[in-house]
């Protein structure tokens, strides 16, 4: 064999020993980092689950702090029932409360699905009420190439209005969900999309609500851009499905905040399990003292029997309490305000995307309200 050959072969061999040094060093560094991946997924994990058990996430509050008197209220009377079970022989029939119990979480269990059912449907409806608001928004703007040269002032005050009003509609409905047809219009999320004069007609209780008429003067200003030209008669026609959405939508959850759970329900399924969760520890210590005769031994189970129950079914009916009403200002309710805060975003970024269309959330104020008097009630028409 050549020297050459010697050469090469053992340069292969060096070669190759290097080759499965970096193998195994990269098998150990992938399997480092994928224990390491694991852990942090698996330390992320835990923290979530703490966060939601103790309440520790931003805004929210922990269920089990609503029930946190009943259940405490729960642990010294349950010292008493097995004090009175163990000690003076009292007997109590524990097997009727495993068929209580069974018909109980039945209750609750449906009460829950019908929270649920209105929470999802109330969230549902916002969706819908956010596409009407974008798709409306949207058919004001795409139309600015037939006026791409030099639309008049009057045009830009148009679609102006039509984006304050888009942005009122929203926030004039969070304000009548929450605080219902006798509270205040003037709330600070309406501020900077209603005037003076339009917020003393929102004030009157005549006729329609607040909502309603916001959607009115879109209606107004949609008709007026389409009698300058500015949108084809079929576009006109193509809003009114937005604005009929906006309707549905103020219809649909007024609906969900005045059509409230039957109150004989209600109180059935909270009297019902107060009953059981004050009255089950009897029966919990009559079982075990059945069982067992040590009294420690006794009084430790059923306080955590007691305990356990008392959790379940008191948070199972809490939960429901609060999904029932969904557009309140609780913190577990739905976030109305953070949607309100991405419709606006994105109504900002709709009317901000025609060429030379600078046409902000402000401008115009004042000839706003005047063509809108002019269109709507036939006052003179203030000059651009």
């Amino acid at each position: 064999m050549s020297l050459a050959s010697v050469t090469s072969v053992a340069k292969a061999a060096e070669d190759d020993r290097i080759r499965r040094t970096y193998e195994v060093e990269d098998l150990d560094a992938t399997f480092a980092l994928a224990v390491g991946r694991r852990l942090r997924m698996a330390w992320r994990g835990f923290w979530t689950l703490c966060s939601e058990t103790f309440a520790l996430e931003f805004g929210s509050t922990s269920v089990f702090y609503e029930v946190g008197v009943s259940i405490a209220l729960v642990l010294p009377l349950t010292v008493l029932c097995t004090w009175v079970t163990v000690t003076h022989g009292y007997t109590f029939g524990w097997e009727i409360y495993a068929f209580i119990s069974f018909l109980l979480a039945f209750l609750l269990i449906f009460r829950l699905q019908t929270a649920y059912a209105r929470y999802w449907e109330a969230r549902t409806i916002l969706a819908e009420s956010k596409t009407s608001i974008i798709s409306c928004g949207l058919l004001a703007v795409t139309q600015y190439h037939r006026h791409y040269g030099d639309p008049s002032d009057e045009v830009k005050l148009c679609v102006e209005g039509v984006h304050r009003y888009l942005c009122l509609y929203y926030f004039t409905l969070v304000n009548h969900l929450r605080f219902g047809d006798n509270g205040d219009c003037r709330q600070p999320n309406i501020e900077h999309y209603v005037t003076e004069p339009e917020l003393e007609l929102l004030r009157k209780k005549r006729g329609v609500l607040a909502p309603i008429k916001v959607v009115k003067w879109i209606g107004a200003q949609l008709c007026h851009m389409e009698s300058m030209g500015y949108i084809s008669p079929l576009q006109l026609h193509e809003t009114n499905e937005g604005l009929e959405g906006m309707i549905e939508a103020f219809v649909g959850l007024e609906k969900i905040k005045n059509c409230k759970v039957p109150f004989t329900l209600r109180q059935f399924c909270t009297c019902l399990t107060l009953f059981f969760v004050y009255t089950s520890p009897f029966a919990i210590a009559t079982g075990f003292a059945q069982t067992f005769t040590d009294f420690n031994n006794i009084l430790a189970r059923t306080l955590l029997a007691s305990f356990l129950s008392g959790i379940v079914f008191l948070s199972i009916n809490a939960t429901s309490r609060t999904l029932e009403d969904p557009c309140g200002n609780d913190p577990h309710d739905l976030d109305l305000d953070a949607l309100g805060r991405d419709i606006v975003s994105e109504l900002m970024s709709t009317f901000g995307l025609g060429p030379g269309l600078g046409v902000g959330v402000g401008e115009g104020v004042g000839m706003g309200v005047g063509l809108l008097r002019a269109v709507c009630y036939g006052a003179p028409r203030p000059a651009a």
